[in-house]
């Protein structure tokens, strides 16, 4: 029922078709503090006309949401938009079917 829920918010019937489950990602980048890696499976992409990856999206089951869950999905979902160099996702969470916005910069 979440699922289905889900699925039909506005913002994410819009973006149905273009959808594509479970892409990993792997970067690395030096900085000055050091090189930092990032691994892991995005939980869907949406792709543009061209099939390329516009915005990612990070599906949470999480029934009672604290705001320190919420900035760290945010860092998540941050560190893969800087790996992708994607400059959106969504962060939905499947339970109360809210939906926040995650740019690449903070």
């Amino acid at each position: 029922r979440g699922v289905e829920r889900t699925l039909a918010l506005p913002q994410i019937v819009l973006l149905r078709p273009t959808l594509v489950p479970e892409v990993p990602v792997y970067a690395s980048s030096i900085s000055d503090e050091g090189e930092r890696g990032v691994a892991g499976i995005v939980d869907a992409f949406s792709l543009d006309a061209s099939g390329h990856p516009q915005l990612i999206i990070d599906w949470k089951s999480d029934v009672e949401v604290t705001a320190k869950a919420i900035e760290d999905y945010r860092m998540q979902i941050r560190a893969y938009l800087e790996a992708t160099e994607i400059e959106e996702g969504l962060l939905v969470f499947v339970t109360s079917g809210t939906v926040i916005p995650v740019r690449r910069s903070i």
